[in-house]
């Protein structure tokens, strides 16, 4: 069963716990804690068991999955994050929403895999800004009937739409306060490097303030030996450092 995204939700119950949800969303700004609270906010308005958040990185695959409803040692017994295939594919590719009865039933399904929870009715909704797919929600087993309903689709079409908007301006925030936090890095390098007169103790400072600021696993400074016509690393931090 396919419809359109958009709709209108009905006054009641439906549209109070809508704006309910919104609120309590767009309260947050770390990113990580805005995804998290969209899975869990979607299960709770769609009286799903299970949810899952897929973010889409910029080559269409998903990056990150967020799960509501499964404990955490659940999670690290079903393993890494899927690949976006199958029945999630489905919604990836297409970008609307998508409600089945039984979604093992699709003919993109390709099963369950191991120590991951039986599940079969199914609704899944793109998460869209501005024309651009950031993630899609997944909703599994509704409680209480043996399906998702019209009225869950649109409801949950709704919260994803101002969920978009509520991840990108997490993004943004992020983004914002992760370039301001680096420029303050490169003033205090500046500051500290003009105090220090050994040359292998600035090169040696510079990796350490660079894997620091910028979040690097590794930083190594190379050296030009015009002489010998080589590279020479003269400073290193992180993983490599005492294997090189």
């Amino acid at each position: 069963k396919r419809v359109a995204p958009g709709g209108e939700v009905p006054e009641g119950p439906s549209q109070s716990r809508l704006y309910e949800a919104v609120w309590t969303l767009t309260s947050e700004l770390s990113l990580d804690v805005v995804l998290q609270k969209v899975a869990d906010l979607s299960r709770e308005l769609s009286g799903a068991s299970y949810s899952a958040l897929g973010v889409v990185g910029e080559d269409g695959k998903l990056v990150q999955f967020v799960t509501s409803g499964i404990s955490q040692r659940g999670r690290e017994r079903i393993g890494r994050i899927p690949e976006g295939k199958g029945v999630l594919g489905v919604v990836l590719k297409e970008g609307k929403p998508l409600r089945l009865a039984d979604l093992t039933q699709h003919p993109a399904s390709v099963g369950i895999p191991p120590y991951h929870p039986k599940m079969k009715s199914f609704l899944g909704v793109p998460i869209i800004f501005k024309g651009r797919v950031l993630g899609d929600l997944y909703l599994t087993n509704k409680i209480g009937a043996e399906e998702f309903s019209q009225d869950d689709e649109t409801l949950v079409t709704l919260f994803a739409a101002q969920a978009a908007v509520v991840i990108e301006n997490a993004r943004l925030f992020e983004n914002e306060a992760r370039r301001s936090a680096q420029l303050d890095l490169l003033n205090r390098l500046g500051r500290e490097l003009t105090r220090i007169f050994d040359l292998d103790r600035v090169l040696q400072r510079v990796a350490e303030l660079l894997q620091e600021g910028f979040n690097y696993q590794n930083v190594q400074v190379f050296w030009v030996d015009q002489a010998r016509d080589a590279l020479q690393v003269r400073a290193l931090v992180g993983l490599v450092q005492g294997q090189v």
